[in-house]
């Protein structure tokens, strides 16, 4: 499983950004407590163990990266707890993207 931000939809279709909301370099909502959310939807819907093989934000400053990374662990930690099976998890990383 990858994720990075949230997308919201209601019955008209997907719902934009909220105005206050904080973004990202790519233009996506900042928004960590995404893995979690995604973790508990797939694994009510699938029902089977989970890798997150891709998650983390594109941003220039390190302070946010800091607190979207620590966010989005205690995320997955709090879904653990709950008894979600998470076997791993990779975080985007520098090299990620170097082609």
């Amino acid at each position: 499983m990858q994720n990075y931000t949230r997308a919201v939809y209601e019955h008209d279709g997907l719902l934009p950004i909220p105005e206050d909301a904080e973004t990202t370099q790519m233009g996506n909502e900042y928004y960590p407590e995404g893995l979690a959310a995604v973790v508990r939807f797939v694994s009510e819907n699938l029902k089977m163990p989970m890798m997150i093989t891709e998650n983390g934000v594109g941003t220039d400053d390190d302070i946010r990266r800091v607190a979207f990374i620590n966010r989005a662990l205690k995320g997955g930690h709090d879904c653990i707890t709950e008894g979600y099976e998470i076997l791993g998890c990779m975080h985007w990383c520098l090299k990620d993207n170097f082609e």
